[in-house]
């Protein structure tokens, strides 16, 4: 089994009047931008732990574990799996804002606008991965195949087109259950909870339809921005539509992507068709893989599960408020009794868009804080 522990020393300051000399941060934080995943956790005072995971196919996956130098007895924690979105890696959940874990337990971020520290036990902070790794979680970070943390594969380079050769099906039958489950094992709970943002909810509602016994591994799932049918999605990428049609992989490829083309491609045939589908090969290819010429739905409609909660707003350009209403009235729970839903949260703000849930300065008052609530839920459950 491949896995690598590395405990990265943590910088703390003795008191908030250190903090406060550091102008506002000194050296400590000037260099976010050069620094991978694990020196920006070390960088706020706490450990990082990667854990490297083989899938059936061969690829290597990294999930990055925040380790709190403070809590003692970590198997009391609840497993919390962050998923970031498109063309992103784990890095989303950790850089909205800068802060530092001190000696008291506390995590202080720094608010730019007011030159003014923010104590998160008395506000909550921006920065998702931190605040929960500070309230009793026990955090763990995703990154799919082919994200910066994920390009290694037991037996292909990363530089050949075999490698590339996946879309999202592969994140949604592989990549994820894969990381449910090793997080399970690891920490002997039946159960871990997950936060998906953009397209780490279409992976997550594609699995659950997909193998509906997951929905008994998680709980809950509270969506940032729900995406799943995407026919109403203003975006740039939709400019590529008209060229869809054989040429794809080709225009793709050339454009820079944080991930394989054919994910980049998949994603825009799901923009095309606006229906959550398998990846389109072209019709005689499809008659091979799916035996149709036509790929496959992902069904909404065999998801149940008590325990979603959709949190959205009404200026995401990437989830259309009528494309969550189409997935709410598909989802099973819905179908008798809509309040089924463990949360169903409109943010009704015209400039909140489709970053915001995740980087926005005012995402800890309007996300974070509605997320622990949900979380705190099932502190009591046994795991």
């Amino acid at each position: 089994m491949f896995f690598l522990r590395i405990v990265i020393p943590s910088i703390i300051c003795t008191n908030l009047l250190q903090l406060v000399k550091l102008e506002p941060f000194g050296n400590q934080f000037k260099d976010d931008t050069n620094r991978n995943i694990h020196q920006i956790i070390q960088s706020r005072g706490f450990y990082s732990e990667p854990h490297f995971i083989p899938t059936r196919d061969g690829f290597v996956l990294q999930l990055v574990r925040i380790m709190n130098p403070f809590v003692r007895n970590r198997n009391r924690l609840r497993p919390v799996l962050l998923f970031h979105g498109f063309q992103c890696s784990s890095t989303y959940w950790l850089i909205t804002s800068k802060g530092i874990l001190l000696k008291d337990g506390n995590y202080y971020e720094y608010d730019d606008e007011s030159k003014r520290w923010t104590n998160g036990s008395q506000q909550i902070g921006n920065t998702l991965g931190f605040v929960l790794a500070t309230k009793g979680y026990d955090v763990w970070l995703a990154n799919y195949r082919g994200s910066v943390y994920s390009e290694t594969h037991l037996n292909l380079d990363a530089q050949s087109e075999d490698f590339w050769s996946f879309s999202i099906d592969e994140m949604v039958e592989i990549d994820l259950p894969t990381m449910i489950d090793y997080i399970r094992t690891q920490t002997n709970r039946s159960t871990i909870s997950y936060i998906g943002h953009s397209q780490g909810n279409f992976i997550m509602l594609a699995l659950l339809s997909e193998q509906p016994h997951y929905s008994e591994r998680i709980e809950p799932f509270i969506a940032l921005s729900p995406v799943f049918y995407m026919a109403n999605v203003v975006t740039p990428l939709r400019f590529y539509i008209p060229l869809i049609e054989n040429r794809t992989l080709v225009y793709m490829s050339h454009v820079p992507m944080g991930s394989s083309s054919w994910n980049a491609a998949h994603l825009l045939q799901l923009i095309q068709s606006g229906q959550p589908r398998h990846f389109d090969y072209g019709p005689e290819k499809n008659l091979i893989k799916y035996g149709k010429e036509k790929p496959p739905i992902y069904d909404a409609s065999r998801i149940d599960s008590k325990h979603i909660a959709l949190i959205y707003s009404k200026n995401d350009f990437f989830n259309h408020f009528d494309n969550v209403e189409e997935l709410k009235s598909k989802l099973r729970i819905s179908s008798y009794c809509l309040d089924k839903l463990l949360d169903d949260y409109y943010i009704d703000d015209e400039t909140w868009g489709h970053m915001d849930f995740v980087w926005s300065k005012f995402s800890g008052r309007i996300v974070n804080e509605r997320i622990l609530k949900l979380l705190n839920m099932y502190l009591d459950k046994k795991l």
